[in-house]
């Protein structure tokens, strides 16, 4: 596994979140698989109550920028980013929580809901994930 993967992931364990707060979106349940490579950042799903606390904490910084012709909200410290919400796509990011796949003690959001997201994206990079994750999908689950 990516060094630099590893060692966020790391940072993320270190935050002591509780479970059921939250679970990795994006690449990493990818990543996690050995599915693809990793390539910049971790994206993490948060409940209301993480959202709060770490709005205003120290090393955190609050961002705001379009994506997908939706506003995306996020807390990002270097390469860890917080997100309430999710797009593209209409997700309740509690059940996505809920449902995740526990991995070495970090939830990862299932791979057929990142499948689904990625299929709703439809960046270049999205459908080179979509072939990766279906024939994983197909030979291991």
């Amino acid at each position: 596994m990516n060094t630099q993967f590893y060692e966020l992931l790391q940072r993320i364990k270190n935050l002591k979140l509780k479970k059921k707060t939250y679970a990795l979106f994006g690449s990493a349940p990818i990543v996690v698989r050995s599915i693809r490579e990793f390539s910049n950042d971790i994206d993490v799903i948060v409940n209301e109550d993480i959202w709060n606390e770490y709005l205003d904490k120290n090393g955190w910084e609050y961002k705001k920028f379009q994506k997908n012709n939706s506003i995306i909200e996020a807390i990002v410290s270097g390469k860890i980013e917080f997100y309430k919400s999710w797009a593209p796509g209409d997700w309740d990011i509690q059940e996505l929580i809920d449902k995740a796949d526990d991995i070495d003690g970090i939830p990862y959001v299932n791979l057929k809901d990142v499948l689904e997201w990625k299929k709703l994206n439809r960046r270049p990079k999205d459908m080179k994930d979509i072939h990766l994750i279906e024939e994983y999908i197909n030979n291991n689950l």
